[in-house]
């Protein structure tokens, strides 16, 4: 008999292991609703620039062909007003329409994952690897796979499509502060970018 094993321990469950690997993070942090809407509005503009760009070209030709047809109808200042009006609702319907799929697939990345509202979360920073633990599990992607942006709250994390992690200033920082994790997450991109270009 091996008289290391306690029988009286309690079986670990995958609960436990979440709750250790929360313990074990370099930053604990548990997003507001604000912070996740505005976490939400930097990857849109950072992972989706280029749609969100062309979409906003056509409507503002849309808006303006709508404009100059009116008035050429009808030429009169309460016609100019009810076209800038109409062009205005148009394209905020446009605009709405545009992004609510991809805002959808976003809210369903985040709570498979258990970043959601007030759920308490930590990463942690592996050779290698960036690390998050949620109360919905542990999840582990390389450095390579994992773009980094600065924002004025916080820094985004988008390890994969229509996910992202936001770490804002005011989280729980371990061993260092925001401004040092920060450099370690650059640090680590930095790495990967030169040991690729080593490598070809």
């Amino acid at each position: 008999m091996n008289d290391s094993v306690n029988p009286y321990q309690p079986v670990a469950t995958p609960a436990d292991a979440v709750a250790a690997a929360l313990a074990d993070g370099d930053v604990h942090f548990a997003a507001s609703q604000s912070q996740l809407r505005f976490a939400e509005s930097q990857y849109l503009l950072r992972q989706h620039s280029f749609r969100l760009f062309f979409g906003s070209l056509a409507m503002i030709a849309c808006s303006m062909f709508a404009i100059a047809l009116i008035l050429w109808r009808f030429p009169n200042p309460f016609s100019f007003v009810a076209a800038l009006v109409g062009a205005m609702v148009v394209s905020s319907c446009l605009y709405l329409a545009m992004v609510h799929r991809t805002k959808m697939k976003i809210r369903e990345q985040l709570r498979t994952h258990g970043l959601v509202q007030d759920y308490q979360c930590t990463i942690r920073l592996d050779p290698g690897q960036v690390v998050l633990a949620s109360p919905l599990g542990t999840y582990a992607w390389q450095n390579e796979d994992v773009k980094v942006y600065r924002t004025r709250k916080g820094v985004l994390l988008c390890p994969e499509p229509f996910l992202f992690i936001f770490v804002a200033k005011a989280s729980e920082f371990k061993d260092a502060s925001y401004s040092e994790f920060r450099k370690r997450l650059f640090a680590r991109k930095a790495t990967v970018s030169s040991a690729s270009h080593e490598n070809s």
